[in-house]
């Protein structure tokens, strides 16, 4: 008896008796997904700027999008705005999710993006916030490809690059 079951034993450890651990990746390589805002991307765009919402010293034009949902609060940014919320409130809000990609040197003007630790976009986004010394203080929103290069070749903020470089 003794024979069997130290053959036995010799057997489970040559095999082994359970399932082997599968080696932990990275958890800190691997971004999270918590997504808070969500875009609906236009077909056929041609980066053209449309105005999407504006109050009497404020516009939001999307860039190449149809809508951007702020999930959180389980409504389109429209929706949002017209709650009661400012322009300034709303891009506030989710300027605080995106890491600040640019600055430029007209009184402010900021570009953000979602690139951090924390993914907080299903799509990706880029937010342009105007801040221009004459007072311009509009926001583009558009995907991720956006940059400032685009704003400065489509007059964004005001800004018309071929003047600016005469």
């Amino acid at each position: 008896m003794k024979k069997i079951t130290i053959i036995i034993c010799i057997l489970i450890l040559i095999t082994g008796c359970g399932k082997q651990k599968e080696p932990k990746q990275k958890e800190e390589n691997k971004p999270k997904i918590d997504y808070k805002i969500d875009t609906i991307e236009r077909q056929n765009c041609e980066n053209e700027a449309i105005e999407y919402y504006t109050t009497s010293d404020q516009t939001v034009y999307l860039v190449c999008l149809e809508e951007v949902e702020l999930l959180d609060e389980q409504k389109t940014l429209k929706n949002y705005l017209e709650s009661g919320k400012t322009i300034n409130e709303a891009t506030d809000k989710m300027v605080s999710l995106l890491t600040i990609h640019a600055s430029l040197l007209d009184g402010g003007t900021s570009v953000y993006r979602d690139t951090g630790s924390i993914i907080h976009t299903k799509n990706g986004i880029t937010l342009i916030k105007c801040n221009k010394t004459d007072g311009r203080k509009d926001v583009y929103i558009g995907p991720n490809e956006l940059n400032e290069d685009w704003g400065f070749e489509n007059g964004f903020c005001g800004h018309n690059l071929t003047q600016e470089n005469e």
